[in-house]
Order: C-alpha cells, then sequence, then structure tokens
C-alpha cells in the first residue's frame, strides 16, 4: 500500500540521499531508511464512506500552518463578551466597587438567554468566525449560519433592534443576529452601575469612554490572537464614532424591557447619585453660586405629578438634577432675555468688590471657559489618530495591500 502511494514520489531524502518513502499513521511521508519525516502528507478515502474506490484525496505540498496562526472558531457574543469584561476591568481600575462587575455579568447572562443566544435548550445560532483558510482567496472568512428565527413573540426585540437595522428592504427576512452592537455594551454597563448603585453617570461614563480610559474605539484590537477578525462579518466590532447620551439612554431602556428587570432600587438623598448631591456638584462645575443649593433641593422637596407606567424606567439622575438647577435659575433670574440683564445691572453699581453674583458677569466667564474648552477639544480632535492600529480587513485579497500600506506609511513616519 505504502509502495502504491509513494510510486509518484522520486525526491531523494535530504538526510540519507535514499528514495524509500513510507507513509505514516497520521499519513505524512517517512523515509524508511533514516526514519525523517517530512512535511508532504497524503490522504486516503475511506472505503464505508465513499464506497469501493481506493483512489488517492489529495496530496497537500507546503509547510503545514498552526491552528495558533490559523484561529479557533468563536462566535459574535464571545466578542463582545471579551470587550465587556475589558470595559468592566477599566471601570475597576477607576475605584468602582468590584461588585459592578458580578452585577454586569449577571444581566449578560440574562441577555444571552432572553436572545437565545446561550443558557438555553432552545438555542439559536449565531454567526461564527471560523479558522482563516490561507489557501482560499474567498472573500469572506465568516459563516453566517441562522438556522431558524425567533416567531414566538417578535414585537420583543423590534424597539432595541430598530437602530441597527441596515436594510431598507423589508421583505427580505433577517438572516443575521443583529441583537448586540458596539453601544449596547455602553447600555449593559450603565444598566449595571445603575443597578449597583455607583456614583457614575452616564454622562461620566462617556466622558470616559471619550477620554479613552474605557476601551470602546477599536476596542477588537484587544482581543487574542487565536481570535481571528476578517470578512464581512468584522463589521460589526467597528465603530467610529461615540453614541450620544440620548441614544444610550434609549438603548439601556429597551434592554430594561427586553430582560424584564424589576423597578431599580431606590438611593437616599445621602447617596453620592442623587440629583440632591449631584446637583450640588454641577453648581461647582458651572462656577454658580452655593446659595442656589438650598433652593434647588426645596424645589426637589415639592411634590411632582408623574405619569402611571407600569414598565420600570430607567432613571436619569444627572438630567433630573441639571434640570432642577434651570428651573431654579428660572424661578429666581427669570432668564427671559430681560430679566436677568435688569437684575445684572442693578447689582452692578451696589457691589464694587464683585463679591454678588451677577448674571452677566457669570455670562462672559462661562462663555470664555467654554469657547477655550472647545478650541481644546478640537485640537485633541484633530491630533487624535483615529485610524485602527489594526484595520479589518473585509476581503482576503486585499489584506497584501493593506500590509503593504501600512509598512509604507511606518517608513514614512521614521523618516520625518
Amino acid at each position: 500500500m505504502d509502495e502504491d502511494a509513494t510510486a509518484g514520489y522520486r525526491e531523494p531524502c535530504a538526510q540519507c540521499a535514499a528514495v524509500n518513502w513510507g507513509i505514516s499513521e497520521e499519513g505524512r511521508f517517512y523515509c524508511m531508511s533514516c526514519h525523517n519525516v517530512i512535511e508532504r502528507t497524503i490522504e486516503v478515502v475511506d472505503l464505508s464512506v465513499a464506497g469501493s474506490s481506493n483512489r488517492l484525496k489529495s496530496i497537500a505540498k507546503g509547510p503545514r500552518t498552526s491552528k495558533e496562526e490559523r484561529g479557533y472558531t468563536w462566535l459574535v457574543c464571545e466578542g463582545f463578551q471579551f470587550i465587556l469584561k475589558n470595559q468592566a476591568d477599566a471601570l475597576l481600575r477607576l475605584g468602582v466597587d468590584p461588585n459592578f462587575k458580578e452585577v454586569l455579568c449577571q444581566m449578560w447572562r440574562l441577555y444571552l438567554q432572553k436572545s437565545q443566544q446561550a443558557y438555553t435548550s432552545d438555542r439559536l445560532r449565531g454567526s461564527r468566525f471560523r479558522p482563516l483558510n490561507i489557501d482560499s482567496d474567498s472573500d469572506c472568512a465568516t459563516e453566517s449560519s441562522i438556522v431558524s428565527e425567533r416567531e414566538s413573540n417578535p414585537s420583543s426585540f423590534s424597539e432595541i433592534d430598530s437602530d441597527c437595522s441596515g436594510s431598507a428592504d423589508e421583505r427580505t427576512p433577517r438572516r443575521r443576529n443583529r441583537l448586540m452592537r458596539m453601544r449596547k455594551t455602553l447600555a449593559l454597563v450603565h444598566l449595571a452601575l445603575v443597578w449597583s448603585r455607583e456614583a457614575l453617570t452616564l454622562s461620566d461614563l462617556l466622558r470616559l469612554v471619550r477620554d479613552g480610559h474605557v476601551p470602546y474605539l477599536n476596542a477588537y484590537e484587544q482581543f487574542p490572537e487565536e481570535m481571528k477578525l476578517s470578512g464581512n462579518k468584522s463589521s460589526v466590532f467597528n465603530t467610529k464614532s461615540i453614541p450620544s447620551h440620548r441614544l444610550v439612554h434609549k438603548v439601556a431602556q429597551s434592554l430594561v424591557l427586553v430582560l424584564e428587570l424589576p423597578a431599580f432600587p431606590p438611593i437616599g438623598p445621602e447617596n453620592l447619585l442623587h440629583p440632591a448631591m449631584l446637583s450640588m456638584r454641577y453648581l461647582a462645575d458651572a462656577n454658580l453660586p452655593d446659595g442656589l443649593h438650598r433652593w434647588v433641593c426645596s424645589l426637589m422637596e415639592r411634590p411632582q405629578k408623574s405619569k402611571r407606567d407600569p414598565s420600570p424606567a430607567l432613571p436619569r439622575h444627572d438630567v433630573q438634577a441639571a434640570a432642577h438647577i434651570i428651573v431654579t435659575m428660572k424661578l429666581i433670574f427669570g432668564l427671559d432675555d430681560h430679566t436677568e440683564w435688569e437684575l445684572s445691572n442693578k447689582v452692578t453699581p451696589h457691589d464694587p468688590s464683585e463679591n454678588l453674583f451677577s448674571f452677566r458677569r457669570w455670562f462672559r466667564l462661562m462663555g470664555t471657559a467654554l469657547g477655550r474648552a472647545e478650541q481644546k477639544r478640537d485640537r485633541d480632535m484633530a491630533r487624535k489618530q483615529w485610524k485602527p492600529k489594526k484595520p479589518i480587513i473585509l476581503r482576503r485579497r486585499l489584506a497584501g495591500r493593506a500590509m503593504k500600506t501600512k509598512i509604507v506609511q511606518s517608513a514614512f513616519r521614521l523618516q520625518t
């Protein structure tokens, strides 16, 4: 059998120069004189499957590619789980309580179960990233393997998926799992922060993301080496902008309904997340007088009419605190583009030392400070390197061109 299989290969052995080849149990060629194993392999057709034909199926030439270089098969939800872990670790390094990570983990498990991606007997198979095939020039290295559609309650995920539907053709069914997107990672993190009563508002979270303290833009660059990312499905991890406060809150509120979370735990006035405490912080940030705080708290103590909504609402403590400050200033200074200026004109003659609050003086100082801050932000945005260090290659045939461009750019930077 070995003589028939090796009859077409007459190359001498590199060690003993003999032409005496055999085939090992693994299907690899070896020299029967010196037992030198070479890279040449052979695959034999299984007679129980392929019938009575005993012809050779294929002969592989060249060195084998290790599994580490080709990567492993992994799901899209595993990639988002890795990103969520990095975001949680970044917040822990910034001083967030360790209990926050456990809350985030429980919400992520519940999300996977509700979306039928894991922790369920009727699992909805999602898109997979398969190992790279270096011998193939296929345009895409991923395969969408959706085998069933969720039909029991289609309206549950309609609202949460509305912001990520990229197709205008309503007649085409969704064959790809569009349940998870990068913005939903921030929404899940925000839900976990609110549930664990951390003194970190959504505005603070977006500021940390914008400053680069929490990974979001190009977060896929931290994937392990065995998680190869290429193909059209890779664009799900590629985001080029930070979502707005309103959009993240809308997605988080949709997640509250999908996860069927109970009412959020109440917070007391001594909690740093309470609007009374946040208003003191915002008054200091806006360079407003501390005397306004007692009037803001007095406004908060007044009974407020609220609409009865059976579904739990996601609280917006930062927005409530800012709204109470604006309403308080409206009641005191008018803020009708007439009353506030008259009050400033009356205060100026009686305050030569400028110890009293003047709305005109405050408006000018804040306008100058905001202008400088916007200029600094624009300069930082212009200097920032937006292009990722590891660009996503949607087509395998473009990988060589992208690598050549990267080498030329690196050489140009070294010369300059």
